[in-house]
């Protein structure tokens, strides 16, 4: 299975963002197939998108929660509050999380414990600024990450892995797919040694994904499938990249 997960960031409107959902879920009910497809919109559309994907195949997913259950915390999303607006999935530890707000891989731990006692899938993001990708410090830097941000309650069924290397996100810069398949097999290797998965972690590619690039990257071995940023809000640009994932995994074995 090929797992597309659509980040909306801050962006849309209500009326815009139902739209685009309803679309989106007419588009996939039209082309049947395994692949799985979340959409992440902004907090405030949280419930009446899930009620407009209630009956379709797409999935709800959060884009952060909080450290806490519940109590003072001003502004925050709690993993029970995602989990009532109908979500099955939250993005955990996205660059522009521990970039703008300065989330240590600890905290990401804390919240991504809290998303597994409230049966949510997390995604948990990882990757190395540009600054560290001269250094040569990739690996190191995901190693890091991993480790420190995976918690103990993670396995290959409520955890996934996104590589989103920091100097691609928004640039229409990439890594090469050699890159991209290296530094996969390294992350699949250091998750599957070091936590309980069972089997080989689902790894999603982020940063800079268009319809254009999508089927290489998708065709990548260790790659099981994309965080979408802009190009999820652009109705024609993500039907292609769903369509490229439906020619990819007719021929791609997991």
């Amino acid at each position: 299975m090929t797992l597309l997960v659509a980040n909306w960031k801050m962006n849309l409107d209500i009326e815009s963002g139902l739209n685009l959902a309803k679309n989106l879920a007419d588009f996939v009910s039209l082309n049947k197939s395994n692949n799985q497809i979340v959409i992440c919109p902004p907090f405030t559309m949280l419930h009446q998108i899930g009620e407009t994907l209630k009956k379709s195949d797409i999935k709800l997913g959060g884009q952060d929660c909080s450290i806490a259950e519940k109590g003072a915390y001003t502004g925050d999303i709690s993993t029970a509050m995602l989990k009532d607006s109908g979500c099955d999935y939250v993005i955990l530890g996205h660059s522009e999380r521990r970039g703008y707000h300065n989330e240590s891989s600890e905290i990401v731990k804390q919240k991504a414990e809290l998303a597994h006692k409230h049966h949510l899938n997390t995604i948990i993001c990882v990757g190395e600024s540009e600054e560290e990708r001269v250094q040569k410090m990739t690996l190191q830097v995901l190693e890091a990450q991993l480790l420190n941000s995976i918690p103990n309650t993670a396995n290959s069924n409520n955890t996934i892995i996104a590589y989103e290397p920091v100097w691609a996100i928004g640039t229409g810069e990439n890594p090469t797919t050699t890159q991209i398949e290296d530094v996969a097999q390294f992350i699949g290797n250091t998750v599957k040694k070091s936590f309980s998965f069972e089997k080989w972690p689902v790894i999603l590619y982020g940063g800079s994904v268009k319809a254009n690039n999508s089927k290489d990257i998708l065709q990548i071995n260790a790659i099981n499938g994309l965080l979408v940023g802009g190009a999820s809000l652009i109705y024609t640009e993500f039907t292609d990249i769903i369509t490229n994932t439906l020619k990819v995994t007719k021929c791609k074995q997991y």
